[in-house]
């Protein structure tokens, strides 16, 4: 009875063994290869032939296949659902899209890349959305940006680098954001100090030119005011000199002209000897001439 019992267990633990080996099996055993032709690029995908899906979600995107097409749409299937490997070429013969489908909902890692052979994007997904992390490349293969996702939401360190060594870092928990930095150590932060310096400088240069301008202009006025008062006075000076200008005008005029005519009409030149002569008799006659002759008759 021992033995029964110990083989009939060991039969049951061997078939619990090969039960996920005949559901994988099952799973990829209804496929389809097409390949679907664009003007830039393929498409080579596997078709699933069951139509028992589950029920679809209305916040996943399912793919599927009709009329030789690929079709995404949120909430429901729209043709035979996309399960298995997925590639596209460009016309070059270059990768453009990797990946996997399973029951037309993306699983895994899926990559992009550029005509150029560059890759594009890097991105994990678990039952159709985003989980985990993403980045992305731009044509050179250079790092642009990186993000982290839990279920279809931002959940971790997104961090973008711009084309003049910024680097921008958020961090989200469930979608919303905690914390916001702007690291810029090469060229932000000299920049910012020098930026203050200079206002400080032109600030002060502004208001040295406002008080040199003020004091221009109260020098200019108080130069006016000294200039109105001096002509003030000399008009009041030339109305206090009129009078005596008017009265003596004329006499300086009148001597003025005799001068001029006596250095035009020369006089004539007199004998020295008369002149002499004539000086001679007024020393002798002395002033009062007359005087003395009256006295010389009477002592006669």
């Amino acid at each position: 009875m021992k033995t029964i019992s110990t083989l009939w267990l060991l039969g049951l633990f061997a078939t619990f063994l090969t039960i996920p080996e005949l559901s994988a099996q099952d799973e990829f055993e209804f496929l389809d290869r097409q390949y679907i032709t664009h003007d830039d690029y393929t498409e080579v995908i596997l078709i699933s032939e069951d139509k028992k899906y589950s029920h679809p979600r209305e916040d996943r995107f399912y793919y599927s296949c009709k009329s030789h097409t690929v079709v995404g749409i949120r909430g429901a299937y729209h043709g035979k659902a996309l399960h298995g490997d997925y590639t596209s070429y460009f016309r070059n013969k270059v990768l453009k899209e990797q990946g996997r489908y399973k029951k037309g909902l993306r699983e895994g890692i899926w990559k992009q890349w550029y005509k150029s052979g560059e890759i594009r994007r890097w991105a994990q997904y678990k039952k159709g959305v985003l989980h985990g992390k993403v980045t992305y490349y731009d044509a050179e293969g250079k790092v642009q940006a990186t993000a982290e996702y839990k279920k279809g939401i931002l959940h971790g360190d997104s961090v973008l680098h711009s084309t003049d060594e910024t680097v921008t870092r958020i961090s989200y928990k469930n979608g919303t954001p905690k914390v916001k930095k702007i690291k810029d150590e090469k060229v932000k932060k000299p920049k910012v100090k020098d930026r203050t310096k200079k206002e400080k400088k032109d600030k002060s240069e502004i208001l040295e030119n406002i008080e040199k301008s003020e004091k221009e202009e109260k020098e200019v006025k108080s130069t006016k005011k000294q200039e109105k008062k001096t002509t003030s006075e000399d008009l009041n000076e030339d109305k206090q000199e009129s009078w005596w200008k008017r009265t003596t005008k004329g006499w300086f005029a009148s001597k003025e002209k005799a001068d001029k005519n006596e250095s035009n009409n020369p006089k004539p030149k007199t004998n020295e000897k008369k002149v002499k002569e004539k000086k001679e008799k007024k020393e002798k006659n002395g002033l009062f001439p007359w005087f003395k002759s009256k006295e010389t008759q009477e002592d006669s």
